[in-house]
């Protein structure tokens, strides 16, 4: 790998990261209310700035059980036995 491919990589890396940051920084400014969140009996307020990415994470942990769950598991593959008379 040439230097200046690993310069330019390193370069696309940092300003993702600030675009990244940027718009985190712009999500939580904007999403600084209390909201009532109710689930079942219980009734509580929380900011909707820490529901969101709770939820986030809670809908990508379930999709990747269900996932992992529904992969067929493969039986492992053995190697044929040496037979050196048979071609």
């Amino acid at each position: 790998m040439a230097v200046g491919t690993k310069r330019e990589g390193m370069k696309t890396k940092i300003v993702l990261l600030l675009v990244f940051l940027g718009l985190l920084t712009v999500m939580i400014v904007q999403n600084n209310q209390n909201i009532p969140f109710r689930v079942f009996f219980w009734s509580f307020d929380i900011p909707k700035v820490i529901l969101v990415p709770f939820v986030f994470a809670l809908g990508f942990l379930i999709g990747f059980s269900v996932a992992l769950a529904g992969r067929k598991h493969k039986p492992e593959e053995t190697a044929p036995p040496d037979a050196p008379g048979k071609a």
